[in-house]
């Protein structure tokens, strides 16, 4: 998982330009108020910004004047940087988005998320909580990840991103964890209401569509997983077709070409991952590519140190040292499927899951 806070998206940029329209700091700037409006949606149009016009437009000059003689927009421009100054100093220091005018960059807006704010930082605490301990999912691991989302969102109701990555990891531990902890259907029904509320909030956020797409074929639901795969598709291509979600729905509907194309994409976008080598061995293995998916394996396996354990267990003579569960997971089904013994894998498998995992067949 990444947090998804490169930028901010085009609609949590409108709400924030909303938020300092109608805030205390700017109900008595008359001039400003038209002036950041305007500078705003033309910059999220991507249309070029022209003194000339603003100032006709805006500060109602004669269309003969001449810029370079008046400073009116000039002037304007350094008023409303002192006045944003003002208000995330105030009034807006804990609002999710930050719209500014570096100096160096004349009209041209910067959008970014507010670091300082709490519904950020709690939203980040909870993406890294989840990269630090995943694939672990034991009630000490899953606990904090689900505490800081759903503090997030406490903080900022109307911030969709924590909505979408609660709905993300909730969706993970109910496929991975105990039925106790994260009963299937419930947990389900909780993933789902997330992802929809951070589509309310913000329809154009790739990642809610991606897990509301996964939930339908956990339910076997392929035509409503196919419109939300497209939707997220239509958002966000690459990061779409780059997504582990998205590459397993293309195999659940057999669309194997196209899931070794984004498989690829996913490599290579992703090659610090520690996860993309298993997701490389699972798309063969799921693609029953058995022999080349044990030989990946064993080329592998030993990179594969998730926890930092002191302890090393062996395992079948081929692959000497494995250190999680999802490689022994992994390693037991493609000896089943050669007929190699894997009992001593599936064993492991089931012990070091810490969620029961072959609990039926290793006894």
């Amino acid at each position: 998982m990444t947090a998804e806070n490169t930028l901010p998206t085009r609609r949590e940029n409108r709400e924030e330009l909303r938020r300092i329209l109608f805030s205390h700091t700017f109900e008595n700037a008359s001039k400003l108020v038209p002036f950041l409006e305007r500078l705003v949606e033309d910059g999220l149009a991507g249309k070029p910004v022209d003194e000339h016009t603003l100032g006709i437009e805006i500060f109602n000059k004669p269309k003969e004047w001449v810029p370079l003689q008046e400073a009116t927009v000039r002037e304007s421009l350094r008023n409303l940087r002192k006045r944003l100054d003002q208000y995330y100093d105030e009034e807006g220091g804990e609002d999710p988005v930050i719209i500014a005018f570096p100096k160096r960059q004349g009209y041209s807006p910067t959008f970014r998320y507010n670091e300082a704010s709490a519904t950020v930082e709690h939203y980040r605490r909870g993406v890294e909580s989840f990269n630090r301990t995943f694939p672990e999912i034991a009630a000490h691991a899953s606990t904090p990840v689900i505490q800081e989302f759903e503090a997030s969102i406490q903080a900022n109701r109307s911030y969709a991103p924590p909505y979408a990555a609660l709905a993300e990891v909730l969706l993970l531990y109910c496929i991975c964890d105990e039925p106790h902890h994260f009963s299937p259907f419930p947990t389900l029904a909780r993933a789902e209401v997330a992802a929809t509320t951070a589509l309310t909030l913000d329809d154009q956020l790739w990642l809610a569509h991606i897990v509301l797409g996964a939930i339908h074929c956990c339910r076997f639901q392929w035509n409503e997983a196919t419109t939300r795969f497209d939707s997220a598709l239509v958002i966000a291509p690459e990061e779409t077709r780059s997504n582990f979600w998205y590459v397993a729905f293309l195999v659940a509907v057999a669309r194997i070409e196209e899931a070794n194309i984004c498989l690829h994409n996913l490599v290579n976008n992703h090659p610090e991952s520690r996860f993309t080598p298993i997701l490389v061995a699972l798309f063969l293995y799921v693609t029953r590519d058995f022999m080349q998916a044990y030989e990946f394996l064993k080329l592998n396996c030993e990179d594969w140190d998730f926890y930092g354990h002191w302890q090393k267990y062996s395992t079948a003579p081929e692959i000497p040292q494995m250190d999680n569960w999802l490689v022994e997971l992994l390693h037991g089904c493609l000896c089943l499927s050669l007929e190699f013994p894997c009992w001593a894998d599936a064993r492991n498998a089931a012990e070091h899951s810490k969620v029961g995992l072959l609990r039926g067949i290793c006894g």
